[in-house]
């Protein structure tokens, strides 16, 4: 899910998507883009910059 937002959000890094998160993941919620458990959003909205630029790594190296 968190590869998803990222994808949408044109590859931003942790710290910037950190601060819009909420309004993307709302945004998407309501627009019946994601479907996902509850606790999984919840997990999404409290993860750190930190934490998404690591979860992403592997991600963004098998983009260059």
């Amino acid at each position: 899910m968190l590869k998803q937002v990222w994808e949408i959000e044109n590859y931003m890094c942790g710290k910037r998507l950190k601060p819009i998160l909420n309004e993307v993941l709302d945004n998407l919620l309501a627009n019946g883009h994601l479907h996902v458990s509850p606790q999984a959003i919840e997990n999404l909205r409290h993860i750190s910059a930190s934490s998404i630029d690591r979860l992403l790594k592997h991600e963004r190296k098998s983009l260059r």
